[in-house]
């Protein structure tokens, strides 16, 4: 149940970063406000902070996060002026050498605006920042003093140049009053919570994706690297369409690095370069229906895009979809009409992972799903992971890139050395 739990969370702060990203690419306001009633049955606090570190991932891995503020953490405008400083130092090229050519130090400065000015103001307008909307998000305004902080913070955020815009996430009775000077977009997470329970109504919850975000590890394995970094690149390039991890079932050591190893290292590299789609198990989703888990991976599938894709969640949603129409049927109305309707919105390129087809079950669904995958518009990828000797006749319909694990392992091994 405790499990059950989590992944609800995981995917209400999943879909509240959609929308919120999507604000940021469609909107004409400068700042979005994300707040949940206080007095809410449908949210909690827990809600409220998977939102919260699922909007600062989504942006980090989209390349548009160029600082966080939390309050908590700053409750002075001074000390959260220097923290904003420092982070635009590391995201926006050529912050940190202007800052340091200035013939004016920030430490320098006693006034609150000539510290805004210096450490901030000059050195963004001596460089040229990208075509891509750049993000701050702050949060910890709840309490008095982060309240306080963001009272003499607001006026001089209205300062940045076009280009920027804020996402404010907390909730507070009085900060609409402070954020007048935006043009503000309003969102209640309440919204979110609507959004996932009708997708449970639409697709049910048995194959509901795992976006859980990663515990963040420094321990990097040189194999799983490797290959990530490999199925990154090949991710981006227009000249295949598909890849397959292959390991030799027999080998114990390259087995056992495929499925713990390799697979979650691809899935990260994935998930950082905002490039995953769905993640496709066949161990779940039995036959008993005739379909071999086929029609279960149109349903996982369709959960993945929907708590990406809010346009395609919007379609999904609107239609009238029978679960229980075959795996054609059904990868037409959960699938392909929802990603026609979303039309440009859906991210290109979006990869799909499918593993876990070893053994004869998983094989069969997989055997069924794949010409159901090759019917995908142009801009979807496929990563195949795991060892079955009949899977290269099913891939002959895909330009395909090849990773043999025995041979990526050795190659790891002689540059260990």
């Amino acid at each position: 149940m405790e499990d059950a739990a989590e992944l609800s969370t995981a995917a209400f702060g999943a879909i509240v970063a959609s929308d919120v990203r999507e604000w940021s690419e469609t909107k004409y306001s400068d700042a979005i406000w994300v707040s949940r009633w206080k007095f809410s049955k449908d949210t909690s606090l827990a809600h409220h902070q998977a939102a919260l570190e699922h909007i600062v991932d989504n942006f980090r891995n989209h390349g548009q996060l160029v600082a966080e503020l939390d309050l908590k953490k700053y409750p002075s405008v001074w000390a959260s002026i220097l923290a904003l400083a420092w982070s635009l130092a590391f995201q926006v090229p050529n912050y940190g050498s202007a800052a340091l050519s200035s013939q004016s130090s920030p430490m320098n400065e006693t006034k609150i605006a000539d510290l805004f000015d210096v450490a901030v103001l000059k050195p963004l307008r001596s460089v040229s920042t990208t075509k891509k909307t750049n993000v701050i998000v702050v949060s910890g305004f709840d309490h008095e003093s982060g309240f306080t902080a963001l009272s003499g913070l607001t006026p001089l955020l209205a300062k940045f140049p076009f280009g920027f815009k804020f996402a404010f996430v907390g909730t507070n009775d009085r900060l609409p009053a402070i954020l007048a000077q935006f043009r503000l977009h309003r969102y209640d997470i309440t919204q979110a919570a609507t959004a996932l329970a009708s997708i449970t109504i639409t697709l049910g919850t048995q194959t509901q994706q795992d976006l859980r975000l990663p515990v963040p590890t420094s321990v990097k394995d040189s194999l799983g690297v490797r290959v990530a970094r490999d199925c990154s690149n090949w991710i981006e390039s227009p000249y295949a369409d598909a890849s397959w991890i292959r390991y030799w079932r027999f080998d114990r050591a390259t087995t056992r690095a495929g499925q713990s190893v390799v697979l979650p290292a691809v899935l990260r590299e994935l998930r950082s370069a905002a490039r995953l789609a769905g993640v496709l198990d066949f161990k779940r989703g039995g036959g008993a229906d005739g379909s071999g888990g086929a029609q279960a991976a149109v349903n996982a599938l369709a959960w993945g895009l929907a708590l990406r894709v809010p346009a395609y969640r919007r379609a999904l949603v609107a239609g009238n979809l029978n679960l229980h129409a075959g795996p054609e049927r059904l990868f037409e109305g959960a699938v392909l009409a929802p990603l026609r309707a979303a039309g440009r919105a859906v991210p290109k390129p979006f990869a799909v992972v499918v593993h876990n087809f070893d053994s004869e079950a998983g094989f069969d669904g997989v055997e069924k799903f794949v010409p159901l995958l090759s019917q995908l518009p142009y801009g979807f990828k496929f990563a195949f992971s795991g060892s079955n000797e009949r899977l290269p006749p099913l891939l002959e319909q895909f330009k395909v890139v090849k990773y043999d694990l025995l041979e990526a392992s050795r190659l790891a091994r002689e540059q260990a050395v």
